[in-house]
C-alpha cells in the first residue's frame, strides 16, 4: 500500500476495536485542526475515523523506526 505524504489509504479491511472514552475525546478534539489542514490540500471530509487512522499510521511509523532491525 503506497500513498502520497499526508494521504490516507483506502480501506481494504474492516476492524472494530474498543477505545477508552478519553482517547475518543482526544481524537474528536483533533478533527477541526486536521480538517483545516486537509482543506488546504483539497481534502473535504475529515472526521473521527480519519484522525484515528492518521494517528495509527504515524504511530506505526514511529514504532517501525524504533524497532526495525538495522540494515
Amino acid at each position: 500500500m503506497t500513498t502520497k505524504r499526508g494521504e490516507l489509504p483506502v480501506s481494504d479491511a474492516a476492524i472494530s476495536i474498543r477505545l477508552p472514552t478519553d482517547i475518543i475525546k482526544r481524537a474528536d478534539a483533533l478533527v477541526t485542526p486536521l480538517a483545516q489542514e486537509a482543506a488546504s490540500q483539497g481534502i473535504t471530509r475529515v472526521g473521527r475515523s480519519v484522525v484515528i487512522k492518521r494517528a495509527l499510521l504515524e504511530g506505526l511509523r514511529i514504532l517501525e523506526e524504533r524497532y526495525r532491525p538495522s540494515r
